[in-house]
């Protein structure tokens, strides 16, 4: 927390994560674990979709519908292709 009460997650990058935002990631995580356990994984790509579509303007908070959409898309795309 720092000293104005206000907590952020800072990245290398130095993008900052609200706690709004935080807290409605944490939400799409507890939602996928009640369908079925989470590895580190899984919860880094909902972390790093998440943040990709929060930062575009992709999606909003509490948008979950649409954070769907971009997981689906991002599970799809990481598939290995047919040969």
């Amino acid at each position: 927390m720092n000293r104005y009460g206000k907590i952020t997650q800072e990245r290398k990058d130095k993008t900052l994560i609200s706690l709004p935002q935080v807290k409605d990631a944490t939400n799409k995580i507890k939602e996928l674990a009640d369908v079925r356990t989470q590895s580190m994984e899984d919860v880094d790509t909902v972390l790093r979709v998440y943040h990709t579509g929060i930062t575009s303007g992709e999606f909003s908070i509490g948008e979950s519908d649409k954070l769907d959409k971009l997981l689906k898309k991002h599970r799809q795309s990481s598939l290995p292709r047919a040969v």
